[in-house]
């Protein structure tokens, strides 16, 4: 008489899938961090921690966590920092071509808006008295610094 092979136990087939599925995954991820050097620069992974892996509510491995970084060339880093100010140079303009009194009552008044002049000294009096020294307190040097700076 031929026996018959016993049914798999379903606990080590789940358990020997999530293994393979874990395996695959770190395999996957390790493969796909590949370090680059291209005209944009260089780019490189480093697995910075291990983070565990839960199953069934206990940690059942770990898997790691990568960094990625870029890093630019001289020449690169100067070209990135010259656009940089640029753009920033052409926001600025165009913000204080319309940031003004004059402008301001010229488009929004155009619209039915009234615009009102706004007392500065008296606000930034009361601002100084009232708001400044909570953050000269919190603050302490850091605060006389940009107090400083105008």
């Amino acid at each position: 008489m031929v026996s018959q092979p016993s049914a798999p136990n379903p606990y080590a087939t789940a358990n020997a899938q999530t293994q393979s599925n874990q395996a695959s995954s770190q395999y996957n991820s390790a493969s796909g961090n590949v370090n680059e050097v291209n005209p944009f620069g260089t780019v490189s992974y480093q697995a910075i921690e291990q983070v565990p892996i839960y199953s069934n509510g206990q940690i059942s491995g770990y898997a790691p966590r990568y960094q990625r970084t870029t890093t630019l060339s001289p020449d690169q880093q100067k070209l990135f920092m010259e656009v940089s100010r640029e753009a920033q140079k052409k926001i600025r303009e165009l913000t204080e071509s319309v940031d003004n009194l004059a402008k301001a009552k010229e488009i929004l008044e155009a619209k039915g808006m009234k615009v009102n002049a706004a007392d500065v000294a008296s606000f930034r009096k009361l601002a100084e008295d009232k708001i400044w020294p909570g953050y000269k307190q919190q603050y302490g040097e850091l605060w006389d610094k940009v107090v400083s700076a105008k």
